[in-house]
């Protein structure tokens, strides 16, 4: 037998590994890929499900250990069924009317995301928790409008977080109700600048001055990636999920979204699914493990009707030491219960 012979045989005895296995080379994969990572911080959105992006230091892996893992390598190609429902989806867009120039772009949602305190030197990993939030959003395109949005109790990952939060004085947001108006964008100013005065609505943009090209929109959204220190396509299907929500974005947008979203490397899709509000709709979804939260997927769920984004979620794939969970752990979702355009403010 020659040295050729030889390798082609080396581990034809070897079982593949079990479940639980590859599940524990997983974690420790992103251990040692996440242990030096700061923790996100408390950041509280005023108009969009906004997720801190701290990235970590590159880790080299050896491609088979990739993929006996299951993850799908960055810069991989997109994978045809996913991109295919993408394309679907932007040509029902394409085929609506467009949207009214005026009028209020009218939202409704019901989600909660991750918020955390932290850390003490009792407690370095910090405090978190899920704090569920009902928002309704009306919005002109310059930037007027008002914003309803009510807090509830913090929903708890386990049992030591909330412990810890309420000997530390229970310092997580507490259950509140705002009613805010906002003033239009002032004249001289471009449409969709941030606004910073009190009254103001924070993050604000006009969705709909953006291209409908989605070679030119790509190039927005790369520029948007790089500036938040980001230049991955999974930083890109964030951008994309961003710019479809609370925005009822006009249709030719959201066709060249969605396309942009179809060229992306690692979509995949999940197929048909049914949402927190009992809807049916498509799930593509995009996992990563450059986010110092750890091994995380990203969910968009469109109606294939209508072309509306029906719900969001993040979820954390592996074991962190600052959650008191296990595996697989939701760390915020959106459902989108009303979109449309209104005459007024209700």
């Amino acid at each position: 037998m020659d040295e050729i012979e030889l390798l082609r045989g080396v581990g034809r005895d070897v079982p593949p590994p079990d479940a639980k296995a590859r599940q524990a080379a997983r974690f420790a994969l992103m251990e040692v890929a996440n242990g030096a990572a700061a923790r996100p911080r408390l950041r509280w959105p005023r108009l969009a499900l906004q997720r801190p992006r701290l990235l970590v230091p590159a880790v080299v892996v050896p491609l088979v250990v990739v993929l006996a893992l299951g993850i799908v390598p960055f810069g991989s190609r997109p994978d045809p069924a996913a991109a295919a429902a993408l394309s679907a989806v932007a040509g029902v867009a394409a085929a609506l009317p467009a949207a009214p120039a005026d009028g209020y772009r009218h939202t409704k949602s019901e989600g909660a995301w991750l918020v955390g305190e932290g850390g003490w030197p009792d407690r370095p990993n910090g405090i978190w928790a899920l704090v569920p939030v009902t928002r309704e959003l009306w919005v002109k395109p310059d930037g007027s409008g008002r914003l309803i949005e009510t807090r509830g109790e913090p929903i708890w990952f386990g049992p030591a977080d909330k412990a810890a939060w309420v000997a530390s004085g229970s310092p997580l947001p507490s259950p509140e109700h705002t009613d805010v108006r906002f003033v239009a964008t002032p004249p001289g100013v471009a449409p969709g600048t941030p606004q910073v005065w009190p009254g103001s609505l924070m993050g604000h943009q006009d969705v709909e001055a953006l291209p409908t090209d989605p070679a030119a929109l790509r190039q927005v959204i790369d520029q948007r990636a790089a500036a938040g220190g980001g230049s991955t396509d999974y930083e890109r299907f964030t951008i994309v999920g961003d710019l479809l929500r609370e925005t009822v974005a006009a249709p030719q947008v959201r066709a060249a979204l969605y396309r942009v979203a179809a060229g992306l490397g690692g979509v995949q899709l999940i197929g048909s699914v049914t949402d927190r509000a009992g809807r049916t709709g498509t799930a593509v979804a995009m996992t990563s493990a450059e986010s110092s939260r750890g091994l995380e997927r990203r969910v968009l769920i469109f109606d294939p009707r209508t072309s509306v984004l029906l719900e969001e979620q993040d979820t954390l794939l592996h074991r962190v030491d600052w959650l008191d969970a296990d595996p697989p752990i939701v760390i915020g979702y959106a459902t989108y219960l009303v979109s449309d355009i209104v005459p007024t403010i209700t």
